[in-house]
């Protein structure tokens, strides 16, 4: 591939390491020649500052530096100002990484933009009031230009024109230097009185003109201050988790909807504070309040080790969160009780009287059924694949894992396998399992979607579960599927299990603290199986009644499917 690629560049006409012969005059190059450079052609590979491939949608380079491109709706140029059809930004940057981060903030500020001028075009067709913000300071060159007066405005259009024209011949020059002191002098430039029929010749040319396309080579041109968007593209580049991440994008953008894109050093303790006291007039718990101030926190803490090192105050600490309308109690999760657990079983879902569809289809029947025999996290068990059921030295069981990129755990201490109740077999588990492998399926529960905010198959069971809860009488609001965790420790110990081997079980055998533990995490040196095994054998719910749910021959077709068939 490189010999090829090497070959490709020595004959092309336009690389730049090809030597010029000396015999040869070097003739002028005609400009549009310096507009034609396509994305992936080797000139624009060789350059250290830029790795080699498409860039990103949107990003585009002129020189050194990278800029943000994007068509404008043809229904708001009148919108953007200047009749462009193009927004063209400086990324501010040359360096390819920083680029990426910045790219994405802009691309996030012109959805925002395109967002808020279509509902107020929409509220104004309908005659709806819409409410004025006070403008931010992205809003200011535009109040500007409003507060001119027409004389003004004819000769800020005439000092565009010629800007633009500077542009586009500093442009054509290799290197674009030069082009900052023009900037410069043009705005600084005194303002020069027009005759009347001058203006109006300005006025009507620009009326007549096609749109023109701003491109600066500047790479001051247009940079924006960082914001609390700038801050979390960086801190995103760091982060492990998805969720995490979204739930940190859709704090900072319920900040941005409420105070506007404010630099990082101009926002201040009483926009904070003004935040927490909308969060809190919602109706959100404190906790969740609490929560949102803590990640904008942690955000802005991030951001002042690199990014806005000057900022002599984090905003977001030490805002205290008390008192307000709409506080909840802090929900204190607790065990269910055998009695509960009977209630769930005997409930319509296992008796016929309810048949559930949709995304719950397969996950409804097994999801309550797996909670106390296997004690894992509703996501855990979403997730499952039928090469998850799994059987070692004779024994079933599951494997908790990450393998797959739909899959997720919460920390390496949750890769595990646990070995199946006879219960849960009795019940029909692997007949379940082999049936959808027969079907074709690669997921335990196909129906389950996770084209949701948060990524996850559990979000549709999760809502639903509750649902169920109140149905068969249990409302009890620190009762949830996370309880059937609580149960199943505690089961474990009233029946003589260790700590080791039921912190093995649940996920929880290696921690930050468990030093001593770590050299046996990992796929390949797990808790000793056998040890599992046994743990499972002693675990009983002598008063659990699901007898009903037993099926006559649970191993029929089993092993040929899941073991043989593979």
């Amino acid at each position: 591939m490189r010999q090829a690629q090497a070959t490709s560049d020595s004959s092309s006409p336009s690389h730049p390491r090809r030597k010029q012969q000396p015999s040869q005059a070097l003739s002028p190059i005609h400009p549009s020649l310096l507009y034609a450079v396509p994305q992936n052609s080797p000139s624009r590979a060789s350059s250290p500052m830029q790795p080699p491939g498409k860039l990103p949608k949107y990003m585009h380079r002129r020189g050194r530096f990278y800029y943000f491109k994007r068509k404008i709706p043809a229904d708001l140029m009148h919108v953007f100002g200047d009749g462009r059809d193009q927004m063209w930004k400086a990324l501010g940057t040359s360096l390819f990484e920083k680029a990426k981060v910045m790219l994405a903030v802009e691309v996030s500020e012109f959805d925002f933009a395109v967002a808020k001028h279509r509902r107020q075009l929409a509220a104004k067709s309908a005659g709806v009031p819409v409410r004025v913000n006070v403008p931010k300071e992205s809003d200011a060159s535009e109040a500007v230009d409003v507060a001119l007066t027409p004389d003004q405005q004819a000769h800020m259009a005439l000092v565009r024109g010629i800007e633009e024209s500077l542009q586009k011949l500093m442009a054509m020059m290799p290197g674009g230097s030069g082009l900052a002191g023009v900037n410069t002098v043009m705005k600084t430039a005194p303002a020069i009185a027009l005759p009347a029929s001058a203006r109006a010749k300005v006025q009507g040319t620009n009326e007549r003109a096609k749109p023109v396309t701003q491109i600066s080579t500047d790479p001051n041109y247009g940079a924006r201050k960082p914001t609390l968007l700038h801050l979390y593209e960086d801190w995103r580049l760091k982060q492990t988790r998805e969720r995490s991440a979204k739930t940190m994008l859709r704090t900072v953008h319920e900040f941005r909807d409420i105070h506007g894109s404010l630099a990082v050093e101009s926002i201040t303790r009483q926009h904070a504070r003004d935040y927490r006291d909308l969060l809190i007039e919602r109706g959100l718990a404190k906790d969740t309040v609490a929560n949102k101030i803590g990640y904008l926190a942690t955000l802005v803490r991030h951001g002042m080790m690199e990014i806005v090192e000057d900022l002599q105050r984090n905003p977001f600490e030490k805002i205290a969160v008390s008192g307000g309308a709409g506080l909840r109690p802090k929900k204190n999760r607790r065990a269910y009780t055998i009695t509960e657990l009977n209630q769930i079983f005997a409930g319509g879902l296992y008796t016929g009287e309810l048949r559930v569809k949709g995304q719950l289809l397969e996950a409804a029947y097994w999801l309550p059924l797996l909670g106390p025999f296997v004690g894992a996290r509703i996501e855990e068990i979403c997730q499952l694949r039928v090469e998850d059921v799994q059987r070692i030295n004779g024994v079933w069981c599951l494997r908790i894992c990450d393998l797959d990129e739909d899959q997720k755990l919460k920390n390496d201490g949750s890769f595990r396998r646990v070995p199946l109740h006879e219960d849960v077999i009795r019940c029909g588990f692997l007949r379940h399992a082999a049936q959808m492998k027969l079907a074709g399926h690669e997921r335990l529960f196909p129906s389950l979607r996770n084209d949701n905010e948060n990524g996850v198959y559990s979000n549709a069971p999760g809502k639903w579960f509750g649902r169920y809860l109140d149905s068969v009488g249990l409302s009890d609001h620190r009762l949830d599927y996370h309880s059937y965790r609580y149960f199943f420790r505690q089961q474990c110990s009233l029946c003589g299990v260790e700590e080791e081997p039921r912190d093995a079980l649940t996920g929880h055998w290696v921690g930050k603290s468990d030093s001593g533990r770590a050299y046996m995490k990992g796929e390949n040196a797990q808790y000793p199986f056998p040890k599992l095994v046994d743990a499972i054998g002693r675990l009983r719910y002598d008063d659990l009644r699901i007898s009903h749910l037993h099926i006559a021959n649970p191993m029929h077709g089993v092993v040929e499917t899941l073991i043989e068939g593979t």
